[in-house]
């Protein structure tokens, strides 16, 4: 479970609790929060998916929640990990303009 900014995993645990039933459920606090190091300065988010790369290879895990920013970084994650499902709650978008699915095609003049 990747958590939301300005928050640390304690928000969560509720959560964790009723998920448990079901999943094995991993928390961790993001760089910058609790008992996690710093973040480094500047800021990139692939420091964190690059973090959240860890918690999976170190567990094993398959399915990620994000929550919020927590859900930005799960969603750019699953473009590089193996991440078989994921669950998003109020994930922001990435700011990049993404191309249309057709522009490499237009762009070769062919009809």
């Amino acid at each position: 479970m990747v958590h939301g900014g300005g928050v640390t995993i304690a928000v969560y645990a509720r959560l964790a609790r009723r998920l448990a039933d079901h999943f094995t459920v991993h928390l961790y606090n993001r760089r910058g929060r609790a008992d996690a190091p710093p973040r480094t300065e500047p800021y990139a988010i692939e420091e964190d998916v690059d973090d959240l790369a860890a918690v999976l290879q170190h567990t094993g895990a398959r399915n990620v929640i994000g929550h919020s920013s927590g859900g930005f970084i799960a969603l750019e994650g699953a473009v590089r990990l193996p991440i078989d499902r994921l669950a998003l709650r109020r994930g922001r978008q990435h700011r990049r303009r993404l191309p249309h699915p057709l522009a490499r095609h237009r762009a070769s003049g062919r009809p």
